[in-house]
């Protein structure tokens, strides 16, 4: 056992103080369930970042959606806009419930970020946005692209809003707007999210820019109706470490003896944002584990069962019913949810895949195929 004092403490006093270190330490898959989350109306208006923000964020990348159709010719069918699919996964829940004796009752849905065009990743969301943020910043203040023009443009297009001051918002935000994209597709497929229909959604954690930005964004429309978890690798739980620790980016995987390797490449990240730690850190439901072998076994099943190919970061969101039905029950109790989760919204976000090429995606199935032998 490592002796070496870390903040002033050795480790076994860590693992005293947070006996969920020595399961994480052994590179267990576990459930941690936020001590620190409060009610989401007083926790947003104490932070830098509000509402008016993400749409802030959403009108920027509108203005740019004539750019981007020129730029990238695969979104002139979505007329400049970057989004993916929500599409339900009842296959892939029949298989879930195989695994915890029909534990899971509601919808479960795929949020299909491994479709995105541009990137085939999540990562098209807050790197495009911040890309354009900069260029946009830049044109103003090199004159190429003034306020006073903009806003006659905006005063010449009934449909244009021209938002003079611009505060910082950059990749998170960016994120963040996924969440009022996803609004109007749960809307689109009747789906609702209220007190009695909670919406649980899982997504894969690397250093936390994007499932960071997306919760804040769904937190400022939801509130305490929407149960944000976030997934990591066994070997890579950084953001679980520095939020249970509250060292945020002052602590590391490999502070606690681990490796920080797994076949989740875009997972693979030894210390956390301590901007999204601090952000979200009163907002995120829990964080769990996933050992790489399960991601696998997800990769298979789901192409089997809804012909969807994903990579193995964008597989981790699959373990969080699995963790939520089989450990989760103090979590459901205490929101006062035991009643509801027939009428549950269960939401994954896949995160890439589809640029992944050929033989590497076959590679994937086989591996899943081998472990599901």
């Amino acid at each position: 056992m490592t002796t070496h004092l870390f903040h002033q403490k050795p480790l076994a006093t860590w693992m005293h103080e947070y006996p969920l270190l020595t399961p994480l330490i052994n590179k267990q898959e576990i459930l941690w369930i936020n001590p620190y989350i409060k009610p989401s109306q007083g926790e947003l208006s104490s932070l830098s970042l509000h509402t008016k923000d993400i749409k802030d964020a959403k009108e920027r990348l509108s203005r740019f959606s004539s750019f981007l159709q020129i730029a990238f010719p695969e979104l002139k069918a979505s007329k400049g806009i970057i989004e993916s699919p929500l599409q339900e996964i009842a296959y892939m829940k029949d298989y879930l419930n195989q695994q915890m004796n029909n534990m899971l009752q509601g919808k479960l849905l795929m949020k299909c970020d491994h479709d995105l065009p541009i990137s085939g990743s999540i990562k098209a969301r807050g790197g495009i946005y911040e890309v354009l943020k900069f260029a946009e910043s830049l044109a103003i203040k090199e004159g190429l692209l003034t306020v006073e023009e903009g806003r006659k443009q905006a005063e010449a297009d009934p449909t244009c809003h021209f938002i003079d001051d611009e505060q910082s918002r950059d990749l998170f935000l960016g994120y963040s707007v996924a969440a009022l994209r996803l609004k109007k597709q749960l809307a689109e497929l009747r789906i609702q999210v209220d007190a009695e229909h909670p919406l649980f959604v899982y997504l894969p954690c690397g250093v936390g820019g994007g499932p960071g930005g997306i919760t804040f964004g769904l937190k400022a429309i939801y509130g305490d109706h929407v149960h944000c978890f976030f997934a990591e690798p066994t070997h890579s739980p950084c953001m679980l470490l520095g939020l249970m620790t509250e060292l945020h980016d002052g602590i590391s995987v490999t502070d606690i003896g681990l490796d920080n390797a797994t076949a989740a490449d875009g997972l693979a990240v030894g210390r956390p944002s301590s901007f999204v730690g601090e952000t979200i850190k009163s907002l995120i439901s829990g964080i769990y584990t996933v050992e790489d072998d399960q991601l696998f076994r997800f990769i298979y099943e789901l192409a089997n069962r809804e012909n969807m190919y994903i990579e193995p970061s964008a597989a981790a969101g699959l373990q969080g019913p699995l963790h939520l039905m089989e450990s989760g029950s103090s979590y459901i109790q205490a929101q006062g949810l035991e009643n509801d989760m027939s009428k549950a919204t269960h939401l994954v976000w896949s995160t890439g895949g589809s640029m992944v090429p050929v033989e590497v995606m076959n590679s994937y199935y086989e591996q899943g195929k081998k472990f599901n032998e």
